[in-house]
């Protein structure tokens, strides 16, 4: 059949389609529990009814666009031969951390619903002896699991915490002079930011002393710690029976609605919506919503800029009001409330909103149709689009995986065999020809996608960024790059590619190479290496780097080079490329095993580079993940992320034609299935070992937060057993390093910061400062390692010490010779020691102890991590 007789045949079938559609939809009540999927849904179960309480479990769709009139419900109905479903109120819910099963906890039991049969399991009695626990919180620590529940447990007198195995620890819960006792009606959120609990408001349970908290207050599973966090600005007031939910990768928090303990008598609801900064801790007033629409008792959640409530009640009987029967949405961008939800990544060139008729059957109709006419025109648009780009998509396949047929390859032959190993393992399928290649370049698959091995499933495509400002900029500025959109355009590839084979050959003819390994053979190869010193500007120079393999580290990375530099300026190139040949105690043979990094946005300056340093290296290492303003100036790093076909041209290239393997070092996306659809990109293209730092584009700076190891477990699952992941982020003590080994399930744990400022972190102990400051400036001195580097880590090891010498940091931010810096640490050294004594004398330092963020208190003269107070970077167990 032809596409002509295609098209006409399907426009007349479609003629049927046009029929009203009744959707399901939840009946209208309050007080049910509810909970989010990772910004993708949400759910609800139970709630009051005008009449009695309702049993019903739903889930709103967030990865799709509709408006207030024709959301996204779905009811999620029970398997045949399930539990009957609960018919409760005022209950809370919780999700597992793999999105697969829900948690109903109503009075001492608890519920289980499998989201993938929709059975419901038998109530089981809670364990311990917990408190009737409706009215109350649940709030779920994303990395460990556990569930929270303030006053769940004694009697209203101390919090209950579930870990994923049901068993429960009993914890205290705060002093009266932090928040009063008996709250109920609170609202709790987890920021991801400062792995805490936040609480904000709540009602005492007895009238008419009843009593409000109108505060911030935080829990701290570090130390088991309550305190009350000074705000700024507007804040919500005294309110009980609202909602906060966490929004932006949790730097904000948006708390709405909710009823005012000093109308307790009148239970008048309010409809203010704050939004708080979790950074500054700063309250912000948004818009009110319309009148009449005030409520509390609602579900609430948040998907990318959007807030959207559903539900609630504005009577004094706690009884569901009609009107709220739609959802209610508010653009946290705009600060507006709308009618309409966008999903994040979504084209806006959906229409708008859904025609309004008379009737649900003339509103069904009209979407009917409408749906009908953008189904014909995307047809229309899929077959010119698809002879268009049939051989644009031809050469990106062979690009991408080479010309000749994985059938006929030589299963032998090093340059393959990954690839031939990731297909078995049916990861990622090459691009055809029949597909389509959408405007976004992930879409995102179903909940059970993530551990499945269907190919169908776990589909990708090699698709550009949209073509929006930033990237006609990078175009302008780079228009190399736009050679990787259709390879079929670009006149000088072949070219390219001759030039490719001859510096290959060239290399390999002046130097000697062993066999060319991949994946866990060289891994092996190079002593299965755990404690891995990362690659850092300026910082993980030659002498760094003998400094660290001292102490126990197995591997290091150069500091990040500048492809385009290294390759074009001598100057550059011997700059930075110090000691590594022909170096002292150190260089050459020594510094060994050792990975080289480079940052680059084309593929042949990248090739001339790493070429050049093949001979004195392990393996070549590409910066994916550098968060910088200069990467995003540069077009490198972090911001390549979601330019798929650029990353991709880049590993194989370098895998096609170096003589040593080629890695990659990734950050993750927000969303746990892109981070794996991601990472098999980037192993299928050629990386022989991934690092995965589990910290998000723009956390850096003041917004660094913790790492997500629950992200970089499911990689390490994902393409473990392929290539060697390594672990990076959180790594700021010795101890951490098992506890990372163990979470993640990686081959080996890298230390970037942590590393710098206490560069004996693989060790246990707790070195002193001025040690380890003459043992690396003896290093520097063999060497002649240049000032920039010397001052630079001198600051970092002296961190604390310097807070409290002034006159000395002084001093050393002026010292221009490494003579100059070595009598600056004799000072230091000497004031250093009558310090430690005098702590001696008066037993300062014989206990172990914990700061208020469970950081280890240690005395300023030994080597520690730097902690950034305002915004602790992970949950510490100490």
């Amino acid at each position: 059949m032809t596409f002509r007789h295609f098209y006409f045949s399907l426009c007349f079938m479609l003629g049927f389609f046009a029929l009203p559609v009744m959707s399901q939809v939840p009946q209208i009540c309050s007080f049910m529990a509810y909970v989010s999927d990772n910004e993708q849904a949400l759910y609800i179960q139970g709630g009051h009814l005008a009449g009695p309480n309702t049993n019903q479990l739903f889930s709103l769709n967030l990865t799709k666009q509709w408006t207030d009139s024709d959301p996204s419900w779905k009811a999620l109905t029970p398997a045949t031969g399930s539990t009957t479903p609960l018919t409760v109120r005022s209950h809370s819910m919780t999700l597992s951390r793999d999105s697969q099963t829900l948690t109903i906890r109503h009075h001492a039991s608890s519920y289980k619903i499998d989201l993938k049969t929709m059975i419901w399991g038998y109530p089981l009695p809670l364990p311990g002896t917990p408190t009737v626990q409706n009215y109350l919180s649940a709030i779920m620590d994303p990395i460990s699991g556990r569930v929270y529940i303030p006053y769940g447990s004694g009697n209203r007198t101390k919090m209950a915490a579930y870990d994923p195995d049901d068993s429960v620890t009993v914890l205290p819960m705060p002093p009266s002079s932090v928040m009063l006792p008996d709250i109920f009606y609170y609202s709790t959120a987890w920021s991801t930011l400062k792995g805490t609990v936040l609480l904000y408001g709540g009602i005492t349970w007895e009238l008419p002393t009843t009593q409000g908290n109108p505060f911030l207050i935080e829990y701290n599973p570090t130390n088991e710690a309550w305190s009350r966090i000074a705000t700024s600005g507007a804040s919500p007031g005294d309110i009980y029976d609202h909602c906060m939910v966490p929004a932006y990768n949790g730097t904000k928090m948006v708390l709405f609605g909710g009823r005012l303990v000093a109308d307790k008598l009148r239970y008048i609801p309010v409809g203010s919506i704050f939004i708080l900064d979790v950074n500054s801790m700063s309250w912000t007033k948004g818009e009110n919503i319309a009148s009449g629409l005030e409520r509390d008792g609602m579900a609430c959640t948040v998907s990318g800029d959007y807030f959207v409530t559903w539900g609630g009640s504005s009577e004094s009987n706690f009884l569901p009001n009609p009107a709220f029967s739609k959802p209610a949405i508010y653009n946290l961008r705009t600060g507006r409330w709308t009618n309409e939800f966008i999903p994040t990544n979504t084209s806006t060139s959906v229409p708008t909103s859904v025609p309004k008729g008379s009737s649900i059957n003339g509103a069904a109709i009209g979407g009917g149709i409408a749906a009908a006419v953008v189904v014909l025109i995307a047809i229309g648009f899929l077959i010119h689009r698809r002879r268009k780009l049939k051989h644009t998509h031809h050469a990106l396949s062979k690009d991408y995986l080479g010309d000749t047929p994985s059938s006929e390859r030589d299963s032998q032959d090093p340059e393959t065999m990954v690839l031939q190993d990731i297909r078995t393992a049916t990861l990622t399928p090459k691009v055809s020809p029949q597909d389509s290649i959408p405007t976004s370049a992930f879409a995102p698959p179903s909940k059970s996608s993530l551990n499945s091995s269907s190919p169908a499933q776990s589909k990708y495509y090699l698709a550009s960024p949209p073509f929006d400002i930033h990237r006609r900029k990078i175009l302008t500025k780079f228009p190399h790059v736009s050679d990787y959109l259709d390879p079929s355009i670009n006149k000088t590839k072949e070219q390219a590619e001759e030039r490719h084979i001859a510096a290959a050959a060239k290399c390999r003819n002046e130097h000697h190479f062993p066999p060319k390994l991949t994946g866990w053979d060289f891994y092996r190869s190079i002593g299965s290496p755990k404690h891995i010193v990362a690659p850092m500007v300026d910082q993980s120079e030659l002498a760094w780097r003998i400094l660290c393999r001292r102490y126990r580290a197995d591997l290091c990375y150069t500091p990040m080079f500048h492809a385009r530099l290294f390759a074009t300026e001598e100057g550059y190139r011997e700059e930075q490329w110090v000691g590594l040949k022909h170096g002292l105690g150190g260089g050459g043979p020594n510094d060994r095993p050792l990975i080289t990094q480079f940052c680059a946005n084309d593929p042949e300056l990248l090739l001339r580079s790493a070429l050049m340093v093949a001979p004195y290296c392990d393996a070549i290492d590409i910066n994916l993940g550098c968060p910088q303003a200069i990467a995003k100036k540069g077009y490198y790093g972090s911001y390549l992320m979601d330019d798929w076909p650029l990353v991709s041209s880049l590993i194989s290239t370098l895998h096609k034609h170096l003589p040593i393997p080629v890695t990659a070092k990734i950050r993750v996306f927000p969303e746990a299935e892109k981070t794996i659809a991601y990472a098999k990109m980037v192993v299928e293209s050629g990386a022989q070992i991934l690092v995965v730092h589990g910290r998000l584009k723009d956390m850096k700076g003041s917004r660094t937060g913790f790492a997500d190891w629950e992200k970089i477990r499911l990689v390490q699952e994902a393409v473990g057993h392929v290539v060697p992941v390594i672990a990076n982020g959180n790594i700021m003590y010795h101890e951490d390093l098992a506890r990372c080994l163990e979470q993640t399930g990686c081959a080996g744990v890298m230390s970037a910061e942590g590393n710098l400022y206490n560069p004996g972190i693989f060790t246990p102990d707790h070195l002193e400062t001025w040690k380890i400051a003459e043992e690396y400036l003896q290093i520097c001195d063999e060497l002649d390692t240049k000032m920039p580097f010397v001052r630079g880590h001198m600051f970092k090891i002296f961190q604390l010490s310097l807070k409290i010498h002034k006159d000395l940091r002084r001093d050393l931010g002026m010292a221009m010779s490494r003579d100059k810096v070595w009598a600056v640490v004799h000072k230091l050294k000497d004031r250093l020691i009558r310090d430690a004594e005098a702590a001696r004398l008066s037993g300062e330092f014989n206990e172990r102890r914990v700061d208020e963020h469970g950081y280890l208190i240690l005395p300023h003269w030994v080597v520690q991590p730097y902690i950034r107070q305002s915004t602790p970077m992970m949950v510490r167990r100490v």
